[in-house]
């Protein structure tokens, strides 16, 4: 066998250089969206403990604990913070310190949450808190499939030119949207955390081409403030990026900044968020549930 000299390693390793290394694709975690509630619900184990069922949330860029599920697993108090909603003046809460925390195998540490004392129905109803997609950013990329009800966190980014990415605006993390209504461009929230379809600013309703006059629903409760619900039957399909949403009722809040798209439309959709390119895209045909009564909580011990 001939000895390689060294202009033939030389010649080979230029060889070599000429093609790029394959980049290794990021693991994916898969885990079940359940879909029986008005809010996606995912499982989390805590300290190695659960699993905990939790709302996963587009509107939540914190972590919100059950007081009940801090006191069952002895997390102790770290600090003090401040939450509220956009509609409310917000209060101080209690801060605790989660070692670890998983959702499908995509785990993090050292996670700051706050503990949320007030009735389990003030998170959702039957679940020991709210985490949102934000808390997986250094995975890069988390997917909502609610058609076939899984979650995706890590894995591979869709690139194709068929697909419409919307990039980030002002509120990032949270997910911004425009929605053409009656001529108007409103602003609103993709928020898998609101039960209901559509939700905008009653100030848009004298422009929006209603099949019945507005009435009052009833009330929706935010973590520091009640707000009367009014809604109104329509006929409109409303176009998100690749997604196509047909819609027969809206509901109005008075008082607020801007509007939501809440999961009650996002059902059969694909939601994908890719933290790296600091954007988003939706995209399938929506088959919207609206609003129901939720069964009285279960009992947490």
């Amino acid at each position: 066998m001939p000895l390689l000299t060294k202009t033939h390693i030389i010649a080979a390793l230029a060889f070599v250089s000429c093609f790029p290394a394959l980049a290794a694709e990021p693991d994916t975690y898969t885990t079940a969206i359940d879909l029986n509630s008005p809010r996606p619900i995912v499982e989390l184990s805590i300290n190695g403990e659960g699993p905990f069922p939790f709302v996963f949330d587009t509107g939540a860029d914190e972590l919100f604990i059950q007081k009940s599920l801090v006191d069952k697993l002895a997390l102790e108090k770290t600090g003090t913070g401040r939450i509220g909603s956009p509609l409310g003046e917000g209060f101080d809460a209690d801060l605790v310190t989660i070692d670890q925390l998983s959702v499908g195998g995509a785990t993090l540490h050292s996670v700051e949450a706050f503990v949320n004392t007030l009735p389990p129905q003030a998170l959702g109803g039957e679940v020991w808190g709210v985490i949102g997609p934000y808390a997986f950013k250094d995975y890069g990329r988390v997917s909502f499939d609610f058609k076939n009800k899984q979650l995706e966190i890590g894995g591979a980014v869709t690139e194709s030119d068929k697909s419409t990415w919307i990039e980030f605006g002002k509120d990032a993390p949270l997910l911004d949207a425009e929605l053409s209504i009656g001529g108007q461009s409103i602003p609103v929230h993709i928020d898998t955390g609101m039960p209901g379809t559509v939700t905008v600013p009653a100030k848009y309703a004298t422009h929006i081409p209603l099949q019945s006059e507005i009435r009052t629903l009833g009330m929706a409760r935010t973590v520091d403030r009640e707000i009367e619900i009014k809604g109104a039957k329509v006929d409109l399909t409303l176009s998100l990026g690749d997604a196509q949403i047909p819609l027969t009722n809206m509901t109005f809040f008075e008082d607020i900044p801007l509007g939501n798209l809440g999961m009650g439309a996002l059902h059969n959709l694909t939601l994908e968020i890719d933290w790296e390119g600091q954007r988003y895209r939706l995209s399938g045909i929506a088959k919207p549930k609206e609003m129901r009564k939720r069964r009285r909580p279960a009992k947490q011990s």
